[in-house]
């Protein structure tokens, strides 16, 4: 795995079936409004947005959340050193207050390749 930070994200250096756990930390500066936040992986090389979406529900008057995920993310030949980055928005909610204080990216090889999972 290659940090990169320039581009905000990470390469995989090999073929087989990565497990991606990630922590974010989010704060508001506006806290009266409620907000439905999803987090995927994003494939920036190929342009291609992850097949999993992860939906996070934060309530009313909240002044920060922390969310974390797991996930398993395929990489065959052609995907090897291709950059994978983390995206935070939402799908129905507008909001431009929020600030990432801090993530954490933990990335390990777990399996070797043996087709779509």
């Amino acid at each position: 795995v290659t940090y990169d930070k320039a581009n905000n994200g990470v390469q995989l250096d090999q073929v087989g079936v990565w497990e991606f756990t990630v922590k974010v930390s989010l704060t508001f500066s506006e806290v009266n409004n409620g907000r439905e936040i999803q987090l995927r992986t994003y494939n920036l090389t190929t342009a291609t947005p992850g097949a999993t979406t992860f939906n996070y529900f934060v309530g009313r008057n909240q002044a920060g959340v922390n969310l974390q995920f797991t996930l398993a993310i395929e990489v065959d030949d052609t995907e090897v050193g291709n950059l994978i980055q983390l995206q935070v928005g939402s799908a129905s909610d507008s909001f431009s207050s929020s600030d990432n204080i801090g993530t954490i990216y933990q990335v390990k090889h777990i399996s070797e390749f043996q087709g779509t999972i």
